[in-house]
């Protein structure tokens, strides 16, 4: 085995299980600590979560990055759920990464196809902000427009996104984009 996956899968598997192992015994000692303690407790194992956020973005987006350990960061992203935007972008510039493999630990896949689209519908409202405001309106790929919608309609269901989507193209000035929104309306549509 690669020594890149072995060590994707150790950082996947081992690190935060520490990590939440500690977050875990923290969690269940609530009821046992005094409010400042809890409230420090809760504090911390939010920072932890920050920390492991920051730290998967920025392995995402190294150039070099192997491709496995980059599918295992991206599914851990989706299911941390992050409301950071530099997550939710991350995620939207990796929108079209494919999986070459399913979960090796048990012999199924835990995502699809487009792992990033998956983690972006898990997020929700954060990535459809994102979506709406950045990348949609210059969208010109086909594929990642499909996907985008994908997670619109993932995240708010089918009639909502249309609703939505509409409202934006009606306000949306420059004619460029609003074209791509129309695209992207198009493809919900025929959904």
């Amino acid at each position: 085995m690669k020594l890149h996956l072995i060590f994707s899968l150790a950082l996947f598997v081992a690190v935060p299980t520490v990590h939440s192992q500690d977050a875990l015994v923290q969690a269940t000692n609530l009821g046992k600590m005094s409010y400042k303690e809890a409230s420090d407790s809760v504090n911390g194992i939010i920072e932890q979560n920050r920390k492991l956020v920051v730290t998967l973005v920025g392995e995402i987006r190294q150039r070099d990055f192997p491709a496995d350990s980059k599918l295992c960061a991206i599914y851990l992203l989706g299911e941390l759920r992050p409301r950071d935007a530099s997550a939710v972008d991350a995620l939207m510039e990796n929108i079209d990464f494919v999986a070459t493999r399913g979960d090796i630990r048990l012999g199924i896949a835990r995502w699809g196809k487009y792992p990033a689209e998956e983690a972006l519908e898990k997020i929700g409202m954060p990535a459809v902000h994102v979506a709406l405001t950045f990348y949609l309106p210059k969208e010109e790929d086909q594929l990642k427009r499909h996907l985008m919608c994908n997670v619109l309609q993932g995240a708010l269901g089918e009639d909502n996104a249309i609703t939505i989507l509409k409202q934006w193209i009606a306000k949306e000035s420059d004619p460029h984009k609003s074209a791509n929104l129309e695209l992207a309306l198009r493809e919900l549509e025929k959904n």
